[in-house]
């Protein structure tokens, strides 16, 4: 193209950023990890396990299916952070 509309460096910008919003991976599912739960609450991950235990975070266990995992919901966590 003679006359690009964006540079290639304004391009690439907008391609990135475009990536971002569609890679649903990120978003689609309202479960996370421990790890993804207390980055989401902004909590250091220690004192995350430690109100998990103490019952304020709920955690969603595989075990009962042989399945090694756990798994918080966003919209508990929501609820839980306010409740802090």
């Amino acid at each position: 193209m003679d006359n690009p509309i964006l540079p290639d460096d304004e391009l690439v910008a907008v391609l990135n950023r475009l990536a971002d919003v569609l890679d649903t991976s990120k978003s689609a599912s309202p479960w996370m990890t421990q790890k993804e739960a207390s980055t989401y609450v902004h909590m250091n991950y220690k004192t995350f396990k430690r109100l998990t235990d103490q019952g304020v975070f709920k955690a969603h266990s595989g075990a009962k299916y042989g399945i090694a995992f756990e798994r918080y919901n966003r919209d508990e966590l929501d609820l839980a952070v306010k409740g802090l």
